[in-house]
């Protein structure tokens, strides 16, 4: 047999074997393809908070009065009070405290407003305390207010057992628009750093008006 012509043969039959091979390799990776296009995605998704949600969450911290409830991390942020735990000036700017340390002439920041838009001025100062003071006060709310019995040892017209007044407060009067003066008939110690609980928070008295408990922060 001619040499070229065998090699011509076995060419031939070696181009007929690669593509039956390649038709079959073909064959066999459409299925895969087609079967990886339709296996689901495994990313997560992260879900977005609704308008809805955010609203419960703040419909939730109103409703609870700091007065009377240990406040989580996330429900402080909505308050604040006129000194911090060391008696240093927050919502009040300045502190003047009496020699005799029964009276506190606390000038306050200007220009502060509740989550509802009520300006926290003298006004608002003295309601807080009004309402934590007298149990008969109509923006009282309801609790047992301790905090306010372990800092003054009680409320308005509350006598001890031989006709001695049992809080050490006495009264709140307002001077100007951002100036209030807290009377005591005795010497609280440490009273402006008492003042820095968060049982302290000054809330809106447009808010205490319809059960909502609606502080200075998260502005």
């Amino acid at each position: 047999m001619n040499t070229n012509k065998t090699k011509l043969i076995v060419f031939a039959l070696l181009l007929t074997f690669a593509l039956i091979m390649t038709a079959c390799g073909g064959q066999d990776a459409a299925p895969a393809a087609e079967e990886s296009a339709q296996e689901p995605a495994n990313t997560p998704v992260a879900e977005a908070s609704t308008d809805e949600e955010t609203a419960d969450e703040m419909e939730m911290v109103f409703d609870v009065d700091p007065a009377n409830a240990a406040l989580s991390a996330d429900m402080a942020a909505y308050y604040e009070t006129l000194t911090d735990t060391s008696g240093a000036p927050l919502l009040a700017a300045t502190a003047e405290v009496s020699d005799d340390e029964l009276d506190y002439l606390l000038d306050l920041n200007t220009g502060v407003t509740f989550g509802d838009g009520t300006l926290m001025d003298a006004d608002a100062v003295v309601a807080n305390f009004n309402r934590w003071f007298d149990a008969e006060n109509e923006l009282r709310g309801e609790g047992d207010f301790e905090a306010w019995v372990a800092l003054f040892g009680g409320f308005k017209g509350e006598l001890d057992s031989e006709g001695n007044l049992v809080s050490s407060f006495d009264g709140i009067e307002k001077v100007n628009d951002f100036t209030v003066l807290i009377h005591l008939n005795r010497p609280v110690p440490e009273m402006l750093a008492g003042l820095g609980d968060p049982a302290f928070s000054i809330v809106s008295p447009t808010a205490l008006a319809d059960g909502q408990f609606i502080g200075t922060g998260g502005n």
